[in-house]
């Protein structure tokens, strides 16, 4: 048996990859989608917000072919703020590292990429650095791009543009009505409609030119690389320098 398994940040990070999801579930392949952070970026947790977001995602991936039972907000559960999934790393680690070695056959990992734009994102592929060099069922994992700053000035970001440095890039075919599916599923996300409608455009027409899901892969090296060399978008926006966020994963590295 293949488990795929997508390591998602956000609700709603899952836009990134509709066609992975979409043809795993027609591949009649295991699916398993967890959520690592709860939606939250308040500390005091308005949970009507959260069940919004979570029933999203949930109503977007029942029309990929996703039931709900292969659903985990782990975010919730574990109660892991937005922008902090990098200060509770080894918890979730550990949860997924026995979920993954209880599997039958080999598991294939999806995730985000190592490319500075959000911490979240960055912690993910970190989370999978060390779930690989642990599990030896791990057959193959996937990083894919949302944004990064690279070379642009000050806030500006690109969308699904993803990084040379993290290798060649696995392009991905969608069919024309797929492009109408997917565009359609983004609007779906009312409660971050103030946050998407700058990027909806962008990835819309990242759908229509065929530069959309694209993936790079992603190997079993504990070096822990900045993203390119100028200030990274979490730097400007100053959430964390990159040095103390390399830090922090070191010792995650370190922890057994």
């Amino acid at each position: 048996m293949i488990n795929n398994i997508f390591l998602l940040s956000h609700q709603d990070d899952e836009m990134g990859v509709f066609n992975h999801i979409e043809n795993i579930v027609k591949k009649r392949e295991n699916i398993v989608i967890f959520y690592l952070t709860n939606g939250s970026i308040k500390k005091r947790i308005d949970k009507d917000f959260i069940f919004n977001r979570d029933l999203e995602s949930i109503k977007v991936l029942n029309k990929l072919g996703v039931s709900e039972d292969k659903i985990v907000f782990l975010g919730r559960k574990l109660e892991i703020n937005v922008y902090k999934l990098h200060e509770n790393l080894q918890k979730t680690y550990k949860y997924l590292n026995d979920f993954i070695k209880n599997l039958n056959g080999e598991s294939n990992i999806f995730t985000h990429s190592n490319e500075g734009g959000n911490t979240d994102h960055d912690s993910c592929f970190y989370l999978v650095k060390k779930l690989i060099n642990n599990s030896s069922n791990i057959k193959t994992c996937y990083q894919f791009s949302l944004y990064n700053n690279y070379n642009l000035p000050f806030y500006f970001y690109s969308v699904m543009k993803p990084l040379k440095k993290n290798g060649n890039i696995i392009k991905s075919k969608i069919n024309f009505f797929q492009k109408i599916k997917y565009s359609i599923l983004l609007f779906k996300y009312t409660s971050q409609i103030h946050i998407w409608i700058g990027l909806f455009p962008m990835v819309i027409f990242r759908i229509f030119m065929n530069q959309y899901g694209s993936l790079q892969l992603i190997d079993n090296s504990l070096n822990i690389d900045k993203p390119y060399n100028n200030l990274l978008w979490y730097e400007k926006r100053k959430f964390i320098t990159f040095d103390k966020f390399k830090k922090i994963i070191e010792l995650f590295f370190q922890e057994k």
